[in-house]
């Protein structure tokens, strides 16, 4: 969120769409105010993988449980059905992450730094306390 520590993830099995975003981020970079910042940034936390299958990148995407993943193939939607661990989901090229954190809704205080891989984003559940109840007799023991 512009604070220079934000890790960028990405994980695809095509050598032509790694090809492509290399050649559009150099394209880019000169253009943008904020250039020197976002140098920074790439040199330091961001990392274009090529993996062999789909099922590999949704492997990589539980490993790194991400705060926001994003998943931008044919079938999106039966993609992320796999990806248990990211805090949260963005489907498909018009869903971008900005999105949840200034209009869908869901939840912002979502895990970070691969803590999805334990927890989940914040909701009222949190704040509800539970107790568990257990009562047995002497017949249900014998």
């Amino acid at each position: 969120h512009g604070s220079g520590h934000e890790r960028v993830w990405l994980v695809t099995n095509s050598a032509k769409i790694l090809k492509a975003v290399e050649k559009e981020i150099a394209k880019q970079l000169p253009k943008l105010a904020r250039r020197e910042f976002i140098q920074r940034v790439l040199d330091r936390n961001v990392w274009l993988i090529q993996v062999a299958t789909v099922a590999d990148a949704v492997a990589l995407a539980n490993q790194l449980a991400p705060e926001h993943c994003e998943v931008i193939t044919r079938d999106a939607r039966r993609v992320s059905g796999g990806i248990v661990t990211a805090g949260a989901i963005f489907l498909g090229n018009y869903s971008p992450t900005v999105l949840g954190d200034y209009v869908a809704g869901p939840s912002h205080v979502l895990p970070t730094d691969g803590a999805g891989a334990s927890f989940a984003g914040l909701t009222v559940d949190q704040f509800q306390r539970r107790t568990s109840v257990v009562e047995y007799n002497r017949a249900s023991l014998k």
